[in-house]
């Protein structure tokens, strides 16, 4: 749903400001980087709060995304590019909370 309020801002908007946000916060809540030990342990305590915050922002970010319209082919396959990006983390961390609560219901 979007609702064109009439107001237009021009802004320069860089998609790996968005692109590589994500992928730090994967890779780090995954430990497929190089982490201190207590970075370790805290993300593994804290998996599904982490995990539970990932989503919110996944889908606070959608929010912000539907509302910008690209003013170029170009622009908009990469704004394209951005939302599939957010879709997939998005899904990422509800997986990760479903693992989470089967495992829980296994142990």
């Amino acid at each position: 749903m979007s609702i064109d309020s009439g107001t237009k801002i021009p802004v320069s908007f860089d998609p790996g400001s968005v692109t590589s946000a994500i992928q730090l916060w994967r890779d780090a809540t995954d430990m497929k980087m190089p982490l201190r030990d207590d970075f370790k342990i805290h993300f593994m305590k804290n998996r599904r709060k982490l995990l539970d915050g990932f989503e919110r922002t996944a889908n606070a970010m959608s929010i912000v995304l539907a509302g910008m319209t690209a003013t170029d082919d170009a622009g908009a396959a990469e704004l394209a590019k951005v939302r599939a990006e957010l879709d997939a983390f998005s899904q990422w961390a509800k997986d990760g909370l479903r693992e989470l609560s089967e495992l829980a219901q296994k142990g």
